[in-house]
């Protein structure tokens, strides 16, 4: 009797994902840490009926964005690990926030736990059209010719397309000037606008644009040329090989979200990047899927490039209070 009074209440104590296989028995809710429209926030929506279909259960998804993604980071940390809220970060959230911000009390590589990595945005240059510049090189002569008269555009300071257009901006001694704007659709309308003369971004953000000839794009920070823009030399082929020029997208969870959990979840995800139309799909929007679905993988990517991106940050001077 009192054997089977024990083993009852050990089994009423077990965390929820423990106590039961059904999980998850209510919608999953995915917390993006950027505004409604951006890449990131298009991709978990494109994927979020096979995300559903996997898991037998709706993906809610909602846009937290603010403090360069640290409010969202914030919330995820905090939530109850039993795996319904998940953080859809950038970048910068997994690897450069904790260097940008000194009251920042968020360790990505502890407070939150890896899921998978769901796609890379290899960052195009986008001029504006009406510039007296083709390429690289000629836009590079412009803005030295007109030293101190141009600018160029981020989604937010300590972003990612921020921080690597200012090592663009010092590497070449243009001296554009920052300004910085509530989102990528924005900074894309002040391009078009020509109150920025130079922005990275996405594909998906300006090769509608660069077709009707109001922007121009002039290099693409992806391993090798991509097929949308076959004509548009990479970093590499411009001599900036040595700038990390790409944006991908990682899932996390709270850190003590159990392990199963994150199998399941991992599973799901794998499951849905892996549809070719969903990839063809992402692939007209400049987002190259990465279908490992292993935590390692964003672990590797976190432990690689913070220190990487610790150094550009301090030999930048940026800090955001």
């Amino acid at each position: 009797m009192w054997k089977k009074l024990l083993m009852l209440m050990a089994c009423c104590s077990l965390p929820p994902a423990f106590a039961t296989t059904d999980w998850p028995e209510r919608p999953v809710h995915v917390i993006v840490a950027y505004s409604a429209g951006g890449t990131g926030d298009n991709l978990i929506r494109l994927i979020s009926d096979q995300l559903s279909e996997q898991l037998g259960q709706p993906i809610i998804v909602e846009n937290k964005p603010g403090a360069g993604g640290n409010i969202a980071s914030a919330y995820v940390a905090k939530a109850k690990p039993d795996g319904y809220t998940l953080l859809l970060g950038a970048a910068n959230n997994y690897t450069a926030n904790q260097y940008l911000y000194p009251s920042m009390r968020l360790d990505p590589a502890t407070d939150l736990k890896p899921v998978a990595v769901l796609g890379d945005v290899p960052s195009v240059i986008y001029i504006n059209g009406s510039l007296e510049a083709n390429d690289f090189e000629s836009f590079s002569a412009l803005a030295k010719a007109k030293k101190g008269e141009f600018n160029y555009g981020s989604p937010s300071i300590g972003t990612t397309p921020h921080l690597v257009a200012e090592l663009i901006n010092r590497d070449q001694q243009w001296d554009l000037h920052h300004i910085s704007y509530k989102g990528a659709a924005p900074a894309v309308l002040g391009l078009l606008a020509n109150d920025v003369q130079f922005y990275l971004g996405g594909i998906g953000l300006g090769d509608q644009y660069v077709k009707t000839g109001q922007l121009k794009a002039i290099a693409i920070g992806a391993k090798e040329r991509v097929a949308e823009l076959p004509d548009v030399p990479t970093f590499e082929e411009i001599g900036l090989g040595h700038i990390k020029a790409s944006n991908w997208w990682g899932v996390t969870a709270p850190k003590d979200t159990p392990d199963p959990v994150i199998t399941t979840l991992q599973n799901a995800f794998v499951t849905a990047l892996s549809d070719p139309d969903t990839v063809e799909r992402l692939r007209k929007m400049g987002i190259i899927t990465w279908r490992e679905g292993q935590d390692e993988t964003l672990q590797n990517l976190i432990k690689t490039e913070s220190p990487y991106w610790e150094k550009v940050i301090s030999d930048l001077d940026v800090q955001i209070n």
